[in-house]
């Protein structure tokens, strides 16, 4: 089964493991933890199971499209036209 490898490590980084933790769990060597997190890896039923199982996340999880990076906070502001991206301002001063 693919598994979205970002979504492994954000899984991993959520619940304070170390990479070498995760493998130690899984008994494989860490690289292949690492090979995981940056790729589209296959992996079995069995480890996927196991990774749900350890970092406690849906097995969906794994398998989900990335998300468009989102804006930092503060990044828009909510006017009558809707979001936008824009320095801080009160609505009203560029018309919306």
């Amino acid at each position: 089964m693919k598994i979205n490898g970002h979504q492994l490590k954000i899984a991993r980084e959520v619940r304070g493991l170390t990479r070498e933790a995760l493998a130690a769990f899984l008994g494989v060597p860490p690289r292949r933890v690492r090979h995981w997190e940056q790729e589209w890896p296959e992996l079995d039923s069995d480890l996927l199971f196991k990774l749900g199982r350890k970092l406690d996340f849906p097995l969906g999880w794994f398998q989900k499209e990335e998300l468009p990076p989102f804006p930092p906070p503060g990044a828009f502001w909510l006017c009558g036209r809707g979001a936008k991206f824009t320095k801080p301002q009160l609505c009203g001063e560029d018309g919306c």
